[in-house]
């Protein structure tokens, strides 16, 4: 007999070539399982070895194998063959289950005007509401409140309706008498981790056929799922993990966690406990930066929003805050915001994630008409040429200078040495601002108080400003009126009276009461 290297060469030692102990075992009587033993089968070896005969019998551990050549009959363990061969022949089987995929359905997002969204499956949209089925609920969500609804993909069932829900869904399709049918529901209770009613179909598929077909695979299907029935509630609580995940609810899921492994300390699913806490904390670490930089956004534009609806704050001390505390103040909003996500987050730990964020889309703000309240070093600070042209200017420049231009230049100038001499900053400039302030739009204040925080509060990436040309004065910084006055007089005389009408004044060069002479708007450009 010849000799092949262990632990395989032993093996096909047996298997492959004549001996006294496979002539021995040979029996021509015995019947191969489930007639496997009809047709004849080649087996594959790691060696790259071959042997042809006939399946007599499998179970769990291997099967016995009967050699075409000789007759002999052989044991062979599952690890022996060749390893793609070994699980498509357990597969085959049913000694390895198939990963039943998770049953999926198709949602529809709804989109809110507060910007809440909620997904799942329209039950009716019939009337004013939408009738949806979300997260294991049926809720009514008025039309009125809906801007838009769209397909959303596919979801997991069992995250819009309950396990008996989907059961119930399933049963309505059953052929009670139909083994088959059976067995479809079975294997469709499996998806939706519904496994004691999996064992029931399975023995009920079993129970119809039985003495008329092979019924060992289903038979080793129901034995699965009545292990894992064992184990649905380790099962059912990893689920609610990831559905507590998925609805940004952290804290409850970390609860889940801990509790589980107090629960199984030794389960089989201790890797799947591991992978659900990681994947819970990288969820929480995403959306808690999404939702600083989404606040912090928010938060500056109601807090600005709220100082310009003000009533006994002055210009001067709304500025001086802005340049304070108030950054500390968005901090500490935006940390309350986020405790849902987060429990103990502090404003400085808030404000240290802002800062580190991802760099998103740039947003615009403007001064409108209280550029001016800048001053001009800061209104104009950072604009390009280019910046402060439009067509207007561009054919005021190429054309030759007028009279009227010269005068305004004259104007401007006189205006700049008169602040240049201490005229900025006395009480008669801060009375105009503060009267220039209140004359202001509520949204032209919140937009003004945006744009400086937004340019000089520091927690922003702010761009260089830019400009448009004021649209009163065309740009100029000043507008020419003509100063007209009526004059009347009378006298009397015997039924006879007069009035004469005078002229008054001549035109005038005056600074342009919308950019008070800065001749732009200036805008910002941050993220």
């Amino acid at each position: 007999m010849r000799i092949l290297p262990m632990p395989l060469g032993a093996v096909l030692a047996f298997a492959c070539m004549p001996s006294v102990w496979a002539q021995a075992t040979a029996d021509p009587s015995e019947t191969p399982q489930a007639q496997e033993a009809a047709e004849p089968i080649l087996l594959q070896f790691p060696s790259g070895d071959v042997a042809v005969g006939y399946l007599l019998s499998h179970d769990a551990t291997g099967l016995r194998f009967q050699v075409a050549r000789h007759g002999g009959i052989v044991e062979l363990p599952w690890e022996s063959l060749h390893t793609p061969q070994s699980e498509a022949l357990r597969r085959r089987f049913g000694y390895i289950a198939e990963e039943s995929e998770e049953l999926l359905i198709p949602v529809e997002r709804l989109v809110l005007v507060n910007g809440q969204e909620v997904i799942g499956v329209i039950l009716d949209r019939s009337g004013s509401q939408f009738v949806v089925k979300s997260e294991g609920n049926t809720q009514a969500v008025p039309k009125s409140r809906v801007v838009s609804v769209a397909a959303a993909g596919m979801a997991p069932a069992l995250d819009v309706y309950q396990t008996e829900e989907l059961y119930a869904q399933g049963l309505a399709k059953l052929q009670p008498e139909d083994a088959l049918s059976h067995v479809q529901l079975a294997e469709y209770c499996e998806r939706i981790l519904d496994f004691p009613h999996a064992v029931q179909h399975y023995a009920q598929a079993i129970a119809l056929v039985e003495g008329q077909q092979d019924t060992g695979v289903w038979q080793r299907a129901a034995e699965r799922a009545g292990q894992k029935a064992k184990q649905a509630d380790q099962l059912e609580r990893l689920r609610e993990v990831d559905r507590l995940r998925r609805r940004h609810l952290f804290t409850q899921a970390f609860e889940k966690i801990a509790a589980f492994r107090q629960a199984y300390p030794n389960t089989p699913f201790g890797e799947e406990v591991n992978k659900a806490k990681t994947l819970v904390e990288k969820t929480q670490k995403r959306v808690v930066g999404n939702a600083i930089v989404d606040r912090w956004y928010y938060r500056a534009k109601q807090l600005t929003r709220s100082m310009a609806r003000s009533q006994e704050a002055t210009f001067d001390g709304l500025v001086a805050r802005l340049d304070g505390d108030f950054g500390e103040l968005i901090a500490k909003a935006v940390a309350a915001d986020v405790q849902k996500y987060a429990p103990g987050l502090t404003p400085e730990q808030v404000t240290e994630e802002f800062q580190n964020r991802k760099k998103g889309r740039w947003r615009v703000s403007t001064y409108g008409a209280g550029t001016w309240l800048l001053g001009s070093d800061r209104a104009q600070a950072g604009l390009k040429k280019e910046d402060r042209k439009d067509k207007q200017k561009q054919a005021e420049e190429t054309a030759p200078e007028t009279e009227f231009q010269k005068r305004v230049e004259a104007y401007l100038q006189n205006q700049r040495r008169r602040a240049s001499q201490g005229m900025r900053g006395t009480q008669e400039q801060v009375q105009e601002r503060n009267a220039s302030w209140e004359d202001m739009s509520l949204d032209t204040r919140a937009s003004w108080l945006l744009s400086y925080y937004a340019e000089f509060g520091g927690a922003f990436e702010a761009q260089p400003g830019i400009a448009h040309l004021c649209r009163q004065c065309g740009g100029s910084g000043a507008v020419e009126s003509l100063n007209a006055g009526l004059s009347q007089s009378s006298g009397s005389g015997r039924g006879r009276g007069r009035s004469g009408v005078q002229g008054a004044g001549g035109p005038r060069i005056e600074k342009c009461t919308r950019c008070h002479g800065e001749q732009i708007v200036r805008r910002v450009r941050f993220r």
